[in-house]
């Protein structure tokens, strides 16, 4: 299971890039900085950038270290990106059921169109994409929750068939 970040890249733009890196990069320094130094350039930052996902008091340095431990990995390894993400094309959907939730009201996407076009050709696979925001957890938790919970009774049963 997997939510909003998915496989086979980003979309295939400089701006996205970019705006990827940068956006991920300051929180990843931000989260080295910790408190409080850290707490207030992000703050900074998120007025700056207009965003509006999610109220600021409730966002702290913490929530960055993914992109910490991401970008430590990917620099350590001189930036192969391809060494660190699966790609679809290495993913055994025989022996492998996926459910992929995605937002679609944010800048850019973090999968690739091959990726989805790829999950929704096997049957064992699901793709739900969500209206709201990047905080799919926080805006549809109910909706995410009811699917993934529908998907998980599905999958059992497969599975049991499977091995008996």
């Amino acid at each position: 299971i997997t939510l909003d970040v998915g496989s086979g890249g980003i979309e295939k733009s400089l701006s996205m890039t970019l705006f990827v890196a940068t956006y991920q990069l300051f929180n990843a320094f931000c989260f080295l900085l910790g408190n409080p130094g850290g707490e207030i350039a992000q703050k900074i930052f998120l007025k700056k950038i207009n965003y509006k996902a999610r109220p600021h008091d409730e966002i702290n340095v913490s929530m960055n270290y993914n992109y910490y431990y991401m970008w430590k990995i990917l620099l350590s390894n001189f930036g192969s990106i391809q060494g660190f993400f699966p790609r679809y094309n290495s993913i055994d959907l025989d022996s492998c059921m996926v459910y992929y939730g995605y937002a679609v009201n944010k800048p850019g996407m973090f999968h690739s169109k091959k990726f989805i076009k790829y999950l929704e050709s096997n049957e064992d696979c699901k793709v739900e994409s969500f209206d709201c925001d990047h905080w799919i957890t926080v805006h549809k938790s109910a909706e995410i929750s009811k699917s993934i919970l529908q998907y998980l009774e599905v999958t059992d049963k497969k599975i049991d068939k499977k091995t008996k």
